[in-house]
């Protein structure tokens, strides 16, 4: 297949239908199985993502998995904050037109300038 040819939405679909097929997504907790519960603490988007929280993050998705292996219902929710000061503070610093925050939103984020300017 030529790269011209590669759908992303086509093979988005595909994955999505198999994952729906086989529950991927849907938790069986087994009763007789001990318990076990892994978190992190959510990353807060005062800025881009950097390697600490992949490195963090890497780490206890391997115990969960590890702890899954051995028989262990796991839980490890994961989830995004995107409430609070910081946010104010950087919307403040937009609309002030610092041009640092904006590079940064632009060149680490990828967010458009037309994006930001709205």
């Amino acid at each position: 297949m030529e790269e011209s040819e590669y759908s992303f939405s086509e093979v988005e679909k595909k994955w999505r239908r198999i994952y729906e097929e086989k529950k991927v997504f849907e938790a069986e907790p087994d009763p007789s199985k001990p318990k076990f519960f892994v978190t992190f603490p959510f990353p807060y988007m005062s800025g881009p993502v950097h390697l600490g929280t992949a490195y963090t993050l890497t780490r206890l998705d391997i115990v969960a998995r590890y702890k899954r292996k051995w028989g262990f219902n796991v839980l490890f929710p994961f989830a995004f904050h995107w409430t609070g000061t910081t946010i104010t503070g950087i919307s403040d610093r937009i609309k002030r037109g610092d041009e640092k925050t904006i590079e940064i939103l632009e060149k680490m984020d990828g967010v458009p300038r037309e994006e930001i300017e709205r």
